[in-house]
C-alpha cells in the first residue's frame, strides 16, 4: 500500500486517478477495530475496504496451484472495462496500463 501510495496515488490523483484497496480476508471483519488500525499504520489516503465475501483467501489458496494468489492489480478505464489485470505488483507495468487513460 504504501508503494501505491506514493508512487501512484499521489503522483497521478489530479489528473483522474482514482485507487481503491479491498481486503479479501474474512477473518478481517471480525476484527474491524484491528483492520482500522493496520491500514492506519499504513497510511494510504484512498479508500480501503473488507470484502465481504463467503469466499475467503483461505478457500483461494486451497484451490490456487502456484504461489500467493494476491495481490492482485486491477485497471479498469472510464467505460468499466478491465484494461489490465496482474497477480503480482508490477510497478512498471501497472504504470505503463494507466498511463494511455488518463
Amino acid at each position: 500500500m504504501p508503494d501505491v501510495e506514493a508512487q501512484l496515488w499521489q503522483k497521478y490523483k489530479d489528473v483522474g486517478l482514482k485507487v481503491v484497496a479491498l481486503d479479501p480476508n474474512a477473518a478481517d471483519i471480525l476484527e474491524p477495530a484491528g483492520f482500522a488500525d493496520y491500514v492506519s499504520y499504513l497510511g494510504p489516503t484512498y479508500p480501503v475496504g473488507l470484502e465481504i465475501s463467503t469466499f475467503t483467501y483461505a478457500t483461494l489458496e486451497g484451490v490456487y496451484d502456484g504461489g500467493n494468489p494476491y495481490p492482485v492489480d486491477i485497471v479498469i478505464d472510464r467505460d468499466g472495462v478491465i484494461q489490465f489485470l496482474a497477480r503480482e505488483y508490477d510497478f512498471a507495468s501497472l504504470e505503463a496500463a494507466i498511463l494511455p487513460l488518463l
